[in-house]
């Protein structure tokens, strides 16, 4: 699976302590819907929904790696939460980690 986000790297990455994202060992950063381009691998995507959040999971249904979240928000415009260890130029030991608590919102 290949993509493109029209986007800066962040100097801050998000991180849930939930267990499945601690398992995943995911690190987020979000932007616009428009900024990101699925360019390949459509046909290895697996999709999955985390008990009635409205946000969209999307791992690699080859290696099971998270690569990417579809966030609707609540005003009716759509993020991608894109894993930063999907990124082959982002380096998360140089940034920082903000921790939200993804298991209870």
């Amino acid at each position: 699976m290949t993509f493109t986000v029209a986007a800066d790297l962040p100097q801050t990455a998000v991180a849930c302590p939930c267990p499945r994202c601690r398992q995943m060992d995911i690190l987020l950063t979000f932007v616009p819907d428009a900024c990101f381009t699925l360019l390949s691998g459509t046909n290895d995507i697996g999709q999955h929904q985390v008990h009635r959040h409205p946000n969209r999971h999307f791992s690699c249904s080859l290696c099971g790696t998270a690569v990417f979240i579809v966030d609707a928000r609540p005003d009716g415009s759509v993020l991608r939460g894109i894993n930063l260890r999907c990124v082959p130029i982002a380096d998360p030991g140089a940034m920082s980690v903000r921790w939200v608590d993804g298991a209870h919102h």
